[in-house]
């Protein structure tokens, strides 16, 4: 492994080796010396692979290894600190601040639609994400060299308001915003004003859904915060609940809309449940209806929901079921109430662990 940077024709065949070291991972008789050595190999080597397709296979391999290694719990702190320090340089090679004009990285091709699933450039970037989410979601000591060594580089790249932003950066500022605690206080004033201006855009782009599914998870976190976050947010997305609440009103067209109005309603949901109180009355009536109007529409039963879309819907369906159980007004006089109900009978994985149906008590 190590010796690829030396071998050209090694180098052009490497991928496929990378490969197969990491299927090597699966068979049972894999040993935890062999992957915490090839760990160690491909860390090392990630740090001066200058070949893209070449990096990408390494870190997919990488990937592997640190799902092998967690199942193991076999995840030392000093490795977690390393992996930290490898993820973010990959993200500076390839992430140059927005609106430097630094020509060889900028970000010109995010303005149509899907086109950072085909830059060559987003790649490596991709397998970045997947680890830091993987890394997030179960080994709890990651967060601090998460918030030590990637945030400041995450949020030093943060768009200028004129600027695109990049879809992999939303992504990877989405673990933050959701389980970076206290310190999301310090930088929640910046944050919500770039998402919020990023919600408003077209509904088919990535980073509006991704921006509008930030601004539910800064909402929720609101909660284990303390009043600080949800204070914060409050006058900054009030201005942006009018966008949110018009991508509500239009019926999706394809699976980045379908996403941009589920997140929409999410946030708006989480808006009223915080922020109901402090808000206008009129404004807070018109946020909750549009989330009961979205859901009622029944669009979650017409496409495949998974991931952050299904936990979305989950929530959304149970308030508004929460609603109809105690008779509200907004629920029982929506003519297509009746057809949702039913819907739902048929789907009940849409209403989280607990699935119960109408009529039973909640």
């Amino acid at each position: 492994l190590l010796q690829f940077r030396y071998h050209t024709a090694l180098r052009e065949s490497s991928c496929e080796v990378l490969s197969l070291i990491a299927s090597a991972f699966e068979d049972p008789d894999a040993t935890l010396g062999f992957v915490q050595t090839t760990l160690l190999c491909l860390l090392s080597a990630l740090k001066v692979e200058p070949v893209l397709s070449v990096q990408c296979a390494m870190l997919t391999c990488m990937h592997s290894c640190l799902q092998q290694l967690q199942m193991w719990q076999q995840l030392p702190s000093e490795a977690l600190r390393e992996v930290a320090l490898v993820l973010n340089g990959v993200l500076v090679a390839h992430q140059t601040p927005h609106g430097h004009g630094h020509d060889q990285c900028s970000d010109h091709d995010h303005d149509h639609d899907h086109d950072h699933d085909h830059d060559p450039r987003d790649q490596p970037l991709a397998v970045v994400v997947k680890c830091v989410d993987s890394l997030i979601a179960s080994q709890a000591e990651f967060m601090p060299h998460y918030i030590s060594t990637m945030l400041p580089c995450l949020l030093a790249r943060l768009p200028q308001p004129d600027a695109e932003a990049s879809p992999v950066l939303l992504q990877l500022l989405l673990p933050f915003l959701e389980y970076g605690g206290t310190a999301l206080q310090n930088h929640a004033l910046p944050l919500v004003r770039l998402l919020g201006r990023l919600a408003t855009g077209a509904a088919t782009k990535p980073v509006t859904s991704l921006s509008t599914l930030g601004l539910a998870k800064m909402l929720k976190t609101g909660a284990e915060v303390g009043d600080f976050v949800v204070q914060s947010l409050i006058p900054g997305v009030v201005t942006v609940s009018g966008a949110l609440r018009a991508h509500c009103q239009a019926p999706p067209t394809d699976q980045t809309s379908f996403e941009t109005v589920t997140f929409s309603a999410l946030t708006l949901y989480h808006l009223h449940r915080f922020g109901g109180l402090v808000m206008v009355p009129q404004v807070a009536a018109e946020i909750q209806q549009a989330v009961v109007s979205v859901v009622l529409r029944g669009y979650c039963f017409q496409a495949p929901v998974q991931g952050e879309v299904l936990s979305a819907w989950q929530q959304l369906n149970e308030y508004v079921l929460q609603l109809y159980h105690q008779q509200d007004q907004l629920v029982m006089g929506y003519e297509g109430t009746p057809r949702w109900l039913q819907a739902l009978k048929q789907t009940p994985h849409l209403l989280g662990p607990k699935g119960w149906i109408p009529g039973q008590s909640s």
